[in-house]
């Protein structure tokens, strides 16, 4: 008796894998639907002379409410991230038209206005110069940073150069250097450009800023007018 309610119990667990295996939406994980039909099949086919213990029923059912918990759970992230990133394609478009300080050190003069910057100075540093050149690699105009603390420091560029006169639009690149310890020291530079247009590309917001291209909205380190 024990032999054939096994042989029985088998047939049916080999049926439902073949029907699950076939099944357009084949996968490894034991959805809730497939779980419960697995309980049920399991509880046809058991051995009516040694059925199954109360407590491994039990066990089972828990285990099948923890299913239908994380199935829900799931589900209440994914519209959670749904939403946010509505949210953030919101906000990003908000951004348009606006100077945004990224970690880049090259900039898009448009002409006029001015163009923020932030220097990451390092500890002990001094004699600080922030340097400017244009899209040759000449030098057009240095901005001494007397009293830069240690850290990120803020600095602002006119579009003029060295003699007062207002530099046309284009590509400029932004340095800093100092010296630390008795040496000469390049600091790292954020970069400031205007933002363009907002681009939402497979749920990532890009900015896409001039002169620069496509950059994260995660990449933001300050926002101006």
């Amino acid at each position: 008796m024990n032999d054939i309610n096994s042989s029985t119990q088998t047939d049916a667990l080999s049926a439902y894998r073949t029907q699950n295996t076939n099944s357009t939406s084949s996968k490894n994980d034991l959805g809730q639907d497939a779980f419960l039909e697995l309980l049920v099949a399991q509880l046809n086919n058991q051995n009516p002379l040694d059925p199954q213990d109360n407590g491994d029923f039990i066990a089972e059912l828990a285990q099948f409410s923890s299913v239908e918990g994380i199935d829900n759970l799931n589900s209440s992230v994914d519209s959670l991230l749904s939403d946010y990133k509505s949210s953030q394609a919101l906000q990003a478009s908000a951004l348009v038209g606006r100077q945004v300080v990224v970690p880049n050190n090259e900039v898009y003069w448009s002409g006029e206005g001015t163009i923020p910057a932030t220097v990451d100075v390092s500890d002990g540093a001094t004699n600080v110069m922030f340097s400017i050149t244009d899209d040759a690699g000449q030098l057009v105009a240095q901005i001494p940073m007397t009293g830069a603390l240690p850290g990120e420091n803020s600095v602002l560029w006119d579009g003029k150069d060295a003699e007062g006169n207002t530099l046309p639009a284009g590509k400029y690149k932004f340095t800093a250097t100092g010296v630390v310890n008795e040496k000469s020291e390049s600091f790292v530079v954020y970069g400031s450009a205007r933002v363009n247009s907002v681009t939402l590309d497979d749920g990532n917001t890009l900015l896409n800023v001039a002169g620069i291209g496509q950059i994260p909205l995660s990449q933001v380190r300050e926002i101006s007018e």
